[in-house]
């Protein structure tokens, strides 16, 4: 696989290369910066025994995935998909374990069992098809999974 092969996944960038082919959707990731900014300023205000680890992780979490969308939208090849998709389901797994167990009260436990649920069934998921367009719902680096890749 070449890393740096190009990616036609968004309308705005149609057939156009170029950094900046996608200038919407580029702007759309500072989103994710100033979520993470913000959040870590009002973390800072808080008393040092009231920060957490999971807050810290969060954040860390947000900004990373700003970066790894701004990536995609920048470059739009391989390498930055992949660092696109892992980092916003990194984000999506570690706050669906934080809203798990201090949203609901799930023990930890708990939480990662709930939480290897969902990893499971979003990976059962890119191996869908799409019939009527004959196509699959998965890109091209995804992993083996239940006999399909």
């Amino acid at each position: 696989m070449n890393w740096n092969e190009a990616v036609w996944l968004t309308c705005e960038r149609g057939t156009r290369a170029g950094l900046w082919a996608e200038p919407l959707n580029a702007l759309s990731c500072l989103s994710f910066l100033l979520a993470g900014y913000a959040a870590w300023r009002l973390c800072n205000r808080l008393p040092f025994y009231q920060r957490s680890a999971d807050h810290l992780l969060l954040i860390s979490l947000t900004g990373l995935a700003g970066l790894g969308s701004l990536c995609f939208h920048l470059f739009a090849n391989q390498w930055s998909e992949l660092a696109h998709m892992l980092s916003l389901v990194l984000l999506i797994f570690v706050y669906a374990l934080v809203a798990l167990n201090r949203l609901l009260d799930v023990p930890p436990g708990w939480a990662g069992l709930g939480g290897m649920g969902f990893v499971l069934l979003s990976l059962a998921g890119l191996t869908m098809r799409c019939p009527q367009m004959d196509m699959a719902l998965q890109p091209q680096w995804s992993v083996a999974f239940g006999g399909a890749t």
